[in-house]
């Protein structure tokens, strides 16, 4: 698995202006308070997988043409 490396600039937006939310970090513990759901271990990870990479999805989406 490969991770995406944050740039210094989000990392310095992240410091001066943090998440005043505390779900924005933990979207599992919103579906357990808000709406009272058990998410899988799948889910869970699925889920810190957007949180981590917010900013973008890389090449997701991302095809070459056809010769």
């Amino acid at each position: 698995m490969r991770l995406a490396i944050p740039s210094p600039f989000e990392v310095a937006a992240d410091l001066l202006w943090p998440a005043a939310n505390q779900y924005l970090e933990d979207p599992a513990g919103w579906a357990k308070d808000r709406l009272d759901e058990f998410w899988w271990s799948g889910q869970r990870e699925m889920a810190a997988m957007v949180v981590a990479n917010r900013y973008g999805c890389g090449s997701l989406g991302v095809t070459s043409g056809v010769n």
